[in-house]
């Protein structure tokens, strides 16, 4: 019967959160964000993200993710999100180049190891030297060994 009881209150509770909370729409700039009328406050759906002090809407952020992650060009960028100045794109691919670079850092891969036999995976690299000369003149140049 207590048990009953606690569940009771359990399922009140909830049911008062969730009229205390609200999900709102921003009319100027289209922001999403949580609002509580118990306390009155209201938390962005941004707070904690990559994009939390971003002044673009939620669906250019998607949107520039999306095209960046298929390596599109900065203008296709700039036309598909709908974005007015070039500034804004760069800073936005810089900002998602830094993040994975970051991210890699952070989370080293493994290269190698075993396959599900148990055998030793054989791993090749290649390596290249990149170096330009114009028509074939000029003097040779120190290149990029590439691995």
């Amino acid at each position: 019967m207590r048990q009953r009881r606690q569940d009771l209150s359990r399922r009140k509770r909830r049911r008062q959160i969730k009229r205390e909370q609200k999900f709102e729409t921003s009319r100027l700039n289209r922001d999403k964000w949580w609002y509580c009328s118990t306390c009155k406050t209201r938390k962005s759906l941004r707070d904690g993200s990559l994009f939390s002090g971003s002044h673009l809407t939620l669906q250019q952020i998607v949107i520039l993710i999306y095209w960046w992650s298929y390596d599109m060009s900065q203008a296709v960028i700039k036309h598909e999100t709908g974005i007015g100045t070039n500034h804004t794109i760069v800073d936005g691919c810089n900002f998602l180049r830094e993040e994975c670079k970051t991210w890699l850092a952070n989370n080293p891969d493994e290269i190698g190891g075993m396959d599900a036999n148990g055998d030793p995976v054989v791993i090749e690299i290649d390596e290249s030297k990149y170096f330009h000369r114009k028509y074939h003149r000029g003097q040779w140049r120190e290149g990029h060994w590439v691995f």
